[in-house]
């Protein structure tokens, strides 16, 4: 079976999710700490971190934001299949192109609202909770991972649309190898 994507783009796009997935750990591990650290602050010293609920709330939402479009690109999401047939008939070719097309025009409109979004906020230098921590640079972040959604959904249905295969939501992704 082919590659899901030319050979020079899939091993840009797996070396890229893989920085995405360590970049997401770090936020997980961050989380981790942050709790530790509240938790023995506040049943040992009698004082919890300030700010540590928004800390948490910040990193949790930045880990799923930079896990998203790693999970795209490797087919992670979870999918009904009610309407699968062959992966070489017609009309699974056209399923995935309509699936593929709809998730990419869904997730650009959104990178493009949110970026709007972030805009406004730091233009009006939003910020949020007791830290009062800047909206802006996370919305630029949401922003900018759902713009990489869409661009991999969009290759999703060039690909589909090219070479008459359907995208095989089993087969492994390019550049890894089953264990």
């Amino acid at each position: 079976m082919s590659s899901p994507m030319p050979f020079s783009f899939a091993r840009k796009a797996q070396s890229l999710a893989r920085l995405l997935l360590i970049g997401s750990g770090g936020c997980l591990l961050i989380m981790i700490a942050i709790t530790v650290i509240d938790v023995i602050g506040r049943y040992v010293f009698h004082r919890s971190l300030p700010g540590a609920v928004e800390l948490v709330s910040f990193s949790l939402a930045v880990a799923v934001s930079l896990s998203l479009p790693a999970v795209t690109l490797r087919r992670g999401h979870i999918m009904l299949t009610l309407f699968e047939g062959p992966p070489t008939s017609l009309r699974e070719r056209i399923r995935m192109v309509v699936v593929s097309l709809v998730s990419a025009v869904v997730a650009g409109v959104l990178a493009l609202l949110m970026w709007r979004h972030a805009t406004e906020a730091a233009e009006f230098e939003d910020v949020i909770g007791y830290l009062e921590l800047p909206v802006a640079p996370i919305v630029y972040v949401f922003s900018l991972t759902s713009g990489a959604m869409a661009a991999i959904f969009l290759a999703a249905t060039l690909r589909a649309l090219g070479n008459g295969e359907a995208v095989d939501a089993e087969a492994e992704p390019a550049g890894e190898t089953p264990a």
